[in-house]
């Protein structure tokens, strides 16, 4: 399989296929991108126009594509049910599924079922960044002694920071700027700690119109037998926010954003006097910019693929994220 050519389908021809996806594949050797397809015909047939990639139209009630050996679900979350259906019956193809993933253990379970682990991969490409993967180097060696503590802040009064015209329907988006972007932040310290299990303590969420629009919860994340790590997360559109991550060490805090176009973590020793400070990581720990973090996700996503050996892309490694979004939109609504 090393030399043969994999055939890529894209289900979904919005911003992050026509921007991101189709870029970041045609520049990666070995692949074949073979279709392109989606319910929307102007849409579809512009976007084949530009790359020159074939165009299939489809409909909820009638799918019918041309084998590929990854197919990308590029679609909102809501919209996802008829594609697993018709991909059911075809379990050679892998699948690439554009965050959100799911909401619950149960979703995640049943989106993996009847094929092997290293053949569904999850969008979460934070996970590839640089600044993602240099904390992870901070928590596997402890440079800065034992993790105390980690707060995530995103969001800011009346901002929505992520998601096209079906975030003003609540059964597409399947949930508001926690599922959609703040995912991305929980779902980044899940994976540079290194973390075996999550606990919810307390919460709070506001909903309207079947979104939530802000959530707060005080959450455990479980290291070790006998460590556990306070995480305190907040997504608003409410109120003001930070619009980063900060983790408290014995012998420093470290802040830092997952937002493309961050260059480094900051650090601030807990000596007295001592100046803060920047880390940078090295080419060789993970890429800065969206079209290499990009690149080296889905060369990932690949390499899984060819060598039938699940990594950090795949679905099965991102089962905690799904049960921390179980357990804080467990968490009682207000509003609505």
């Amino acid at each position: 399989m090393e030399t043969s050519i994999l055939r890529i389908g894209v289900i979904g021809c919005g911003t992050i296929s026509r921007n991101v996806h189709l870029p970041v594949l045609l520049a990666i050797p070995g692949i074949k991108l073979a279709w392109v397809a989606d319910t929307n015909q102007l849409s579809g047939y512009a976007l084949s126009r530009a790359s020159g990639i074939p165009f299939h139209r489809i409909s909820s009630s009638k799918i019918d594509l041309p084998f590929a050996d990854i197919v990308v679900l590029a679609v909102p979350n809501g919209a996802r049910d008829s594609y697993y259906n018709y991909f059911a019956s075809n379990r050679e193809a892998g699948l690439y599924v554009e965050k959100p993933f799911a909401k619950s253990i149960a979703e995640h379970t049943r989106i993996v079922n009847g094929r092997a682990p290293w053949q569904v991969a999850v969008g979460l490409d934070r996970r590839s960044f640089g600044l993602t993967r240099l904390l992870r180097e901070l928590f596997l060696h402890r440079p800065f002694g034992k993790p105390l503590s980690i707060k995530i802040e995103l969001g800011g009064l009346g901002r929505v920071l992520i998601g096209g015209s079906f975030m003003s329907n609540s059964s597409l988006a399947g949930g508001g700027a926690l599922y959609q972007m703040g995912v991305h932040f929980l779902d980044a310290v899940v994976f540079a700690s290194c973390a075996q299990d999550v606990e919810l303590r307390t919460g709070r969420m506001i909903t309207a119109d079947g979104m939530d629009i802000h959530v707060e919860g005080q959450l455990d994340l479980v290291l070790g037998p006998a460590e556990r790590l306070p995480l305190a997360i907040l997504v608003t559109q409410l109120q003001v926010a930070n619009n980063c991550i900060e983790i408290a060490f014995e012998g420093a805090s470290v802040t830092f954003s997952i937002m493309y176009g961050e260059r480094c973590l900051q650090v601030t020793p807990r000596n007295p006097g001592s100046s803060r400070w920047k880390l940078v990581p090295e080419a060789t720990t993970g890429p800065l910019d969206m079209f290499a973090s990009f690149g080296l996700h889905w060369t990932s996503v690949i390499q899984a693929f060819r060598t039938r050996t699940e990594n950090y892309t795949s679905a099965s490694q991102a089962l905690l994220t799904s049960k921390a979004m179980e357990l804080l939109y467990s968490i009682p609504a207000e509003g609505d």
